[in-house]
């Protein structure tokens, strides 16, 4: 098989001249191209020469001496092999271990192959001029029929040897001289191998072909990534020097390694065994119930299945198809999925656009808003502050007033208080004195007239008593702060629902599921009136059937929350209040009414009677001009209040419950002879 070095420089791999010969101590020869494809299934080792006849095994990478002095390394890829599906062999030096990447398709796990018109090939076809690649791998030997020795009959249900070839290969064997030879099925509907597109295309994976039933062969990535897993040992090698498998038979449920591998590739016995790589799970490719290989294919269920499923297994009445004919029609598919799926996808784009301008917008909007308040505000602190000033301006003016001739008179005081203490001591002395320290007649009536002339009565007598803090005129401005309080801020509870209306409000509507046969609703949901008429409602299981109640569609969970209803103070009867969603629809029992259970409030009005209704317990409230009934809910807190609505905006309380609410409240309202209107809180 090996050239030897008197006969023509032939490659015996590629039957062509060979190119950067590699001798091998053996004295064989052959192309690096050829040789590299060969062992690279084995990039560790062991190494066996192609020749038929040779036995001889390296250890290590055998190459000799290159009859070409410029082929150190080998070869480059060829050039054509750029436009090649799969990556090109990484060539290295001598004893480097060789490797080679496989780009991973990601097509259809399982194919079949039919028949490629009438077997016949033309042998000037260039494509045949190279024999396949399982004549290179693994040094196969030479064929005992050839294939146009072969019957007809037989031929046309046999692979052809280029056909054959694709099937062999090995996720680490180079696909570039198939690439740039394809194969030409005579059959248009077959799965030719690899094809090379055209200058300026993208290149197509094709199925390749394989024989009758299942495929020879898979060379590419289905989805099993072994990439970082452990290596799969040999099934026939003995434990004592177990290689790694190369390649998995589906047929034999075994790997293989190199050596252990021969059979399945030359042999034709084992023709329709399924290769594939190395792997440990065989479930994807087995059915799980009967342990066959899938190779038909259910298109009710969308699943493979072997061929007893479709005979007495669970698929026995589905229509099934090969798995070729499904991949045929799942490509179909395929262009009409992703053309959906780049619709739903520029869809989705134009969505994301929308609503990132809407969101730009609305922060704008609040930005503005934001600032709008900031702006008001900060007047209002300025305004303030200058009221503040003059309000102060008026007690400083009182202070200067009442304070500043007190101090003038305290000072005189004080200055008569010295004068006075003066003389009281020079009169004690005058008084005291005896003996050698007596002054004589004339000189105590001097001292005694010299503070006599002082009239010390004046004093006190000249005095005028101070004037008092004009408290009229502070309890003024006392009240004329008060009301400028009330009129600037509003952050007392109960005292205004401008506060409730902006932070808490809402305007709930009434769901037509629950109301009563006799209520009939306006037309945004949000009136409703008694009717003796009963109205055209659809049967629900959540519609009250005896109480004339409705409720809101949706509960409140959580947080605070303000709503108004107007009320009629007439001869009819009317609920405002809260229930739990438990609450009976159905019956005349207490647990269907409002106010008569555990899990409903209401203030509620009986021929112009206003009391608080809960648990059959009520309290009576002054609804005295009551037109407007509020209602709080603060689930943190777990109050809920009643407040009546006054025409000017302020609310009074008529009744609070303390409660610790647990489970979601639904808005409820009865009407009885009359009716009642949910308030829209920001109507302009």
């Amino acid at each position: 098989m090996g050239a030897s070095l008197d006969t023509p420089a032939r490659c015996p791999l590629c039957n062509e001249l060979t190119r950067d010969p590699v001798i091998l101590k053996c004295n064989h020869r052959f192309c690096q191209r050829c040789l590299g494809d060969l062992w690279s299934i084995s990039p560790n080792g062991p190494y066996h020469c192609p020749e038929w006849r040779c036995k001889t095994v390296y250890q290590t990478l055998p190459f000799d001496r290159p009859l070409s002095s410029t082929s150190s390394r080998w070869a480059p890829p060829r050039k054509d092999d750029s436009q090649s599906f799969f990556s090109p062999l990484k060539y290295c030096s001598k004893g480097a271990p060789l490797t080679l990447p496989l780009t991973c398709f990601g097509l259809f796990a399982f194919y079949f192959k039919g028949k490629s018109g009438n077997g016949e090939q033309n042998p000037s076809d260039p494509s045949l001029r190279r024999p396949s690649l399982t004549s290179r791998l693994l040094g196969k030997r030479k064929a005992s029929t050839s294939v146009s020795e072969q019957p007809e009959t037989k031929r046309s249900t046999e692979e052809s040897p280029r056909e054959r070839s694709n099937d062999t290969e090995t996720p680490t064997t180079s696909f570039s001289d198939k690439t740039r030879s394809p194969m030409k099925s005579a059959d248009s509907d077959s799965f030719p191998g690899v094809s090379t597109p055209g200058k300026g295309k993208s290149p197509v994976a094709k199925l390749p072909a394989a024989a009758p039933g299942f495929p020879r062969h898979v060379g590419f990535s289905l989805g099993l990534d072994n990439t970082n897993a452990a290596p799969v040992p040999c099934h026939y090698c003995p434990k004592t020097r177990c290689q790694s498998a190369v390649k998995t038979c589906l047929v034999c449920g075994a790997s293989m390694c190199t050596e252990h591998l021969r059979p399945h590739l030359d042999s034709p016995v084992f023709r329709n065994h399924t290769l594939v790589p190395p792997m440990e799970d065989f479930s994807p490719w087995r059915c799980q119930e009967h342990q066959e290989i899938n190779r038909i294919y259910c298109r009710q269920c969308g699943v493979c299945v072997c061929t007893v499923c479709t005979v007495i297994g669970s698929h026995r009445d589905h229509v099934c198809i090969s798995i070729r004919e499904a991949e045929r029609e799942l490509r179909e598919n395929l262009k009409d999925e992703i053309q959906q799926l780049q619709e739903a996808e520029q869809e989705v784009k134009n969505r994301v656009t929308e609503l990132s301008e809407k969101k730009e917008t609305c922060n704008v909007v609040l930005s503005e808003a934001r600032a709008g308040v900031q702006q008001q505000y900060q007047a209002i602190r300025e305004a303030l502050e200058q009221e503040e000033q003059l309000a102060l301006q008026c007690v400083t003016k009182e202070e200067h007033k009442v304070l500043g001739g007190l101090e003038e008179k305290l000072c005189n005081l004080r200055s008569s208080l010295q004068t006075i203490q003066k003389g009281l001591h020079t009169l004690e002395g005058l008084a005291d004195a005896k003996g050698d320290k007596r002054i004589q007649d004339q000189l105590f009536i001097m001292e005694y007239n010299k503070v006599a002339q002082h009239n010390m009565g004046s004093f006190v007598d000249h005095f005028k008593a101070p004037e008092e803090v004009d408290r009229a005129r502070l309890k003024c401005l006392q009240s004329w702060t008060e009301k400028r309080l009330d009129t600037v801020v509003i952050i007392m509870p109960g005292k205004h629902r401008d506060l409730y209306r902006l932070l808490y409000g809402i305007s709930p509507f009434l769901d037509a599921d629950t109301a009563h046969p006799k209520l009939q609703l306006s037309d945004n949901n949000r009136a409703v009136t008694y009717s003796e008429a009963q109205q055209a409602y659809t049967d629900h299981e959540a519609r009250f059937s005896s109480f004339p109640q409705v409720l809101a569609p949706s509960p409140l969970e959580e947080g605070s929350w303000y709503w108004e209803v107007n009320v009629s103070m007439d001869e009819g009867r009317w609920k405002v209040g809260l229930c739990e969603g438990q609450i009976e629809r159905k019956g005349q029992k207490d647990n269907s009414r409002l106010g008569f259970n555990s899990y409903s409030w209401c203030l509620a009005c009986d021929r112009k009677k206003v009391e608080a209704l809960h648990n059959k317990v009520a309290v009576p409230v002054d609804g005295d001009g009551l037109t407007r009934v509020g209602v709080f809910l603060d689930f943190e807190e777990g109050v809920l209040s009643f407040f009546n609505v006054t025409p000017g905006g302020s609310l009074a309380l008529m009744h609070s419950y303390k409660h610790r609410f647990t489970n979601p409240l639904y808005p409820a309202l009865s009407v009885s002879k009359t009716h009642l209107a949910i308030c829209d809180l920001f109507e302009s």
